[in-house]
């Protein structure tokens, strides 16, 4: 009889002591097996993303016509943050105005404060946001002001216990880093755009804002990995509470026990790319010329490894495009990288 040898799980060569009739039947179950196998995973994805693409850690992947395809080598800490008041880090969001500078805030119960820091982790200013509160501060975003300037978004979502009925986006000209010793400034009067969630509470930590067109997203966390995807109604409305309209779920639950909660989500500066994040992965998906993001959540995304510790949370695009940069809510906070390969 034929005795069959595996790689990874897969028959990949078989070698016999019968003749070659036998050998030949043998082949022809080995490439039916392999055969089926790609069927079943293609079929596997239909409404929610259920299959990933195989995780990128060591250089760009392929597809099966052999064309490159970009990917993410591992990820590094390159700089200790140095903002002493920075205590739970939250989110992180690249300056578009400000090259190498870096926006993040603290989570619940702190002061409405944001914080400007730089590539090497030293502050680059605190701004305390006037007309603000901070409940539960989760998501920071890039995008267009009411003038049509840079803005940042501070997402006021985060709801461990299910009880808040009602929840707040504020939205505040970006301001202009003032270095570490300028002590506390003030932001301009931020806007509140204030929201419901249809049927019950939500607790979300993770927002997307398109930088071109303003298009709000905001993706749950849910403990059975199946992210409900809602839409902010537009134009925005600082005058009334507003309910949100769900358009899709993300099902990240196959990436494995314990790693099924998102914590955050970027758009890319070009508005070509976005990433979805666990603890320690990221989902990232393309987004066609002008096409709007609540279109995207049908393709298999690509999975990224992302080891940037146990409380790794914010995620952002450097404003280059050419690395993801991190931040986790440790207590001496870490800036880490991971560059982009093709």
């Amino acid at each position: 009889m034929g005795r069959w040898l595996f790689e990874e799980g897969r028959p990949f060569i078989a070698v016999f002591q019968e003749g070659p009739v036998l050998a030949v039947r043998a082949f022809f179950v080995a490439c039916c097996v392999l055969v089926s196998s790609q069927v079943s995973s293609v079929i596997g994805t239909t409404r929610i993303s259920t299959a990933f693409a195989e995780p990128v850690a060591d250089g760009p992947a392929a597809d099966p016509s052999g064309t490159a395809v970009c990917g993410y080598g591992r990820t590094h800490p390159i700089a200790t943050v140095q903002e002493k008041r920075l205590k739970e880090a939250s989110a992180l969001v690249a300056s578009q105005r400000r090259p190498g500078i870096y926006w993040t805030l603290n989570d619940s119960h702190n002061d409405p404060l944001l914080f400007a820091v730089d590539r090497q982790g030293r502050p680059q200013g605190r701004f305390k946001v006037s007309n603000a509160d901070n409940v539960d501060w989760e998501s920071l975003q890039l995008g267009p002001g009411r003038d049509g300037g840079a803005a940042l978004y501070v997402g006021d979502t985060g709801d461990n216990k299910g009880r808040r009925r009602e929840m707040v986006i504020y939205r505040v000209p970006e301001p202009e880093p003032v270095g570490a010793r300028a002590g506390t400034a003030s932001t301009a009067a931020a806007e509140a755009f204030r929201f419901v969630y249809p049927g019950r509470p939500r607790n979300t930590e993770a927002m997307l804002v398109h930088p071109k067109t303003g298009e709000i997203l905001l993706i749950t966390k849910e403990p059975d990995g199946h992210s409900l995807v809602f839409r902010m109604p537009t134009p925005l409305d600082s005058q009334r509470t507003v309910t949100l309209d769900q358009v899709d779920v993300i099902d990240v639950s196959g990436l494995g026990a314990g790693d099924s909660l998102v914590t955050d989500a970027s758009v890319s500066p070009d508005a070509r790319r976005v990433i979805v994040r666990t603890y320690t992965s990221a989902l990232e998906y393309d987004v066609p010329d002008g096409a709007s993001l609540t279109s995207i959540w049908k393709q298999t995304p690509r999975r990224i490894v992302l080891e940037d510790g146990a409380k790794g949370e914010g995620l952002t695009y450097r404003v280059d495009g050419s690395a993801l940069i991190s931040i986790g809510e440790s207590k001496t906070a870490l800036h880490v990288e991971a560059p982009r390969q093709c």
